[in-house]
């Protein structure tokens, strides 16, 4: 279970950003679930698809992320 804090600069002081691709942060994720107020922004850049999903035969707004062979979020 993660804990989340508020960032402060004493406490977080040697708090880094790991610049690294990897898939461990997420990096081979090639679509994700969005909201219907993300729409409008996201449109801008991205292929939007709405996919139907089989067990709950509702229709969930899918963003493409890139077009390689990869897993997905949902």
């Amino acid at each position: 279970m993660a804990n989340h804090v508020l960032l402060n600069n004493v406490t977080h002081k040697d708090l880094k950003i790991d610049p690294r691709y990897s898939a461990a942060h997420g990096n081979n994720i090639a679509s994700t679930i969005i909201f219907p107020n993300e729409i409008e922004d996201i449109q801008k850049e991205y292929p939007i698809l709405f996919r139907k999903d089989p067990e709950t035969n509702q229709f969930l707004s899918t963003v493409i992320l890139g077009f390689e062979k990869t897993k997905t979020c949902f």
